[in-house]
């Protein structure tokens, strides 16, 4: 039979809010493709830009919101129509 893995839940918290996957399936054999969206709330804009090396920008607050994507074996990222949203007064 065909080997696949299915993750039904995913979260874990970062800079300050939580990230999360929504359910997904991947053969373990093949062709490995992820069809999935990234979902994170309440993310420290600040906290996030220093995460990913981020030095002459600066933010304030926090933001909210969507992306979904297909991870394809070798690295192909394709990132869909996601949005982003603040969660309330910021700079």
């Amino acid at each position: 039979g065909k080997a696949v893995l299915s993750i039904r839940a995913l979260r874990f918290p970062w800079q300050g809010g939580t990230v999360s996957l929504t359910p997904f399936s991947m053969k373990l054999t093949g062709a490995r493709t992820i069809k999935t969206t990234v979902k994170f709330r309440h993310i420290d804009l600040a906290r996030a830009l220093t995460a990913f090396g981020v030095e002459k920008v600066s933010a304030t607050g926090t933001i909210s919101g969507a992306v979904p994507f297909t991870y394809r074996e070798g690295g192909a990222l394709e990132l869909h129509q996601g949005k982003a949203s603040a969660d309330g007064e910021g700079v």
